[in-house]
């Protein structure tokens, strides 16, 4: 079954802040467009609603959603353009929420970024064997406690000013634990 791309704002069936060809648009003046350009359609597809759904699921957004029936995140209300401080409108979604999607819609097609590794799962950043010290990674700023591989820095730079943070589901940030000897 062929996928169909519903990228209309406050849909209730959207499952794509962008379409086939806004995501093309970005990535062919991205210096490594070629991975989304070369990619089959229907795989390009997979990953903008793989993409959206990533956005939403680990992405804490501020304001509120523009209607009830609303499939998606966004659009929202109460949301200002970053850049000149305008009201964005309660049936828009900004070109910098399609940018990220089309940015982390790029990067799923070169690996599965929700996939686990041992190191993802315990969420470690280093070992040290002298002394055993573990380094534990902190989540980006309003991203909840998953999100630090799975939304790339690339992609958060496009929304960070919409995103809040997450308290109640962020561990603490731990940088180095050091442990006693056995």
């Amino acid at each position: 079954m062929a996928l169909t791309i519903v990228a209309t704002a406050g849909s209730a069936s959207a499952n794509s802040y962008c379409t086939v060809a806004e995501a093309t648009a970005y990535n062919e003046a991205h210096v490594s467009g070629t991975t989304w350009t070369e990619a089959e359609p229907e795989d390009q597809k997979r990953a903008l609603i793989m993409a959206t759904r990533e956005l939403d699921a680990y992405l804490s957004w501020s304001g509120l959603a523009s209607t009830d029936g609303q499939a998606l995140a966004w659009p929202r209300t109460g949301m200002l353009d970053p850049i000149t401080d305008a009201v964005i409108g309660e049936d828009v979604v900004p070109v910098r929420v399609k940018w990220a999607t089309a940015e982390q819609a790029r990067l799923l097609l070169v690996r599965d970024r929700t996939a686990e590794s041992d190191t993802d799962v315990q969420g470690i950043a280093s070992l040290t064997a002298g002394s055993i010290q573990i380094g534990f990674r902190s989540p980006p700023s309003g991203a909840t406690t998953n999100a630090p591989d799975i939304i790339a820095p690339s992609v958060m730079a496009f929304v960070q000013p919409w995103v809040t943070a997450n308290t109640s589901s962020q561990r603490p940030a731990l940088k180095t634990v050091p442990l006693a000897p056995v």
